[in-house]
């Protein structure tokens, strides 16, 4: 299994839809792994295996669009964690811009 296949893969177990993706394997291996580094703070796990990411759209552009949700509409850091999703998503190389929003359908 290429790199490409595993971390559509990943996307895929967590239910994550990326668009025309296939412009560079790169950016998508850099973003799995600046999500699998941001941990939900309550539950000490990250936001790709507790599937807090809804989806992942990538224009031909480089500008990401993030849907994503919280453990509960509740949650303390409710405005923390789009803003750390999206720091961490600008912060690649290959990336122009990164929105995130916050969805509450489906429920977690």
């Amino acid at each position: 299994m290429s790199e490409r296949e595993a971390i559509l893969e990943i996307f895929a177990q967590n239910n994550v839809a990326v668009e025309d993706a296939s412009q560079q394997e790169n950016l998508l291996s850099d973003l799995v792994n600046a999500l699998v580094n941001i941990q939900d703070p309550e539950m000490s796990l990250n936001i790709l295996d507790l599937a807090l990411i809804y989806g992942v759209t990538i224009n031909e552009q480089g500008v990401v669009d993030i849907e994503m949700t919280l453990t509960r509409p509740g949650c303390p850091f409710a405005e923390e964690m789009p803003r750390m999703v999206e720091d961490a998503v600008k912060s690649i190389n290959g990336v122009k811009d990164a929105s995130v929003k916050v969805v509450w359908d489906p429920p977690w």
